[in-house]
């Protein structure tokens, strides 16, 4: 189940894009309850979006979810799954594509050497660069210190 909370994850660079996504989960577990009993991707057709409901389409043509029990189960252990994902405070100076946030996400994974979510905050003050931290490490490569730096000697 970890390699599919893993496929699902994958899509998910940002912790803004992680918390609408845990949103839509808590929303599937109210909805599991809700009316007769149906296939879950069915009943939420206009409650979450799309990405959930595509992961739970797939999880039911592989016969996971038939039951309220598994439904519930595999929405529990998906939020698990999600919030147990490292997170690391990237600043830079400018609001960036979606492309560049999957090429620094890469990046990012591999120096860390596991799957991890950007909390990204956008400070244009710091002209260029980035200010990194992670686990009780701080890297500052803002271009704005540098210059001063070099200002001040």
């Amino acid at each position: 189940m970890e390699k599919d909370f893993s496929k699902i994850s994958e899509n998910i660079h940002t912790k803004q894009e992680l918390v609408y996504l845990l949103d839509d989960v808590a929303q599937a577990k109210k909805a599991i309850y809700k009316g007769e009993q149906e296939l879950l991707s069915k009943k939420l057709k206009n409650v979450v979006g799309k990405k959930l409901r595509k992961i739970l389409k797939e999880q039911e043509e592989e016969n996971n979810l038939q039951t309220r029990k598994q439904q519930e189960e595999f929405l529990n252990n998906l939020k698990d799954y999600l919030q147990n994902i490292p997170q690391i405070k990237l600043t830079i100076a400018f609001s960036p594509s979606d492309s560049f946030l999957k090429e620094i996400t890469q990046w990012l994974e591999n120096q860390v050497g596991k799957e991890v979510i950007i909390d990204l905050t956008v400070k244009p003050d710091i002209v260029g660069g980035a200010i990194i931290e992670y686990n009780g490490h701080y890297l500052n490569l803002a271009l704005k210190d540098q210059i001063e730096e070099l200002t001040h000697e």
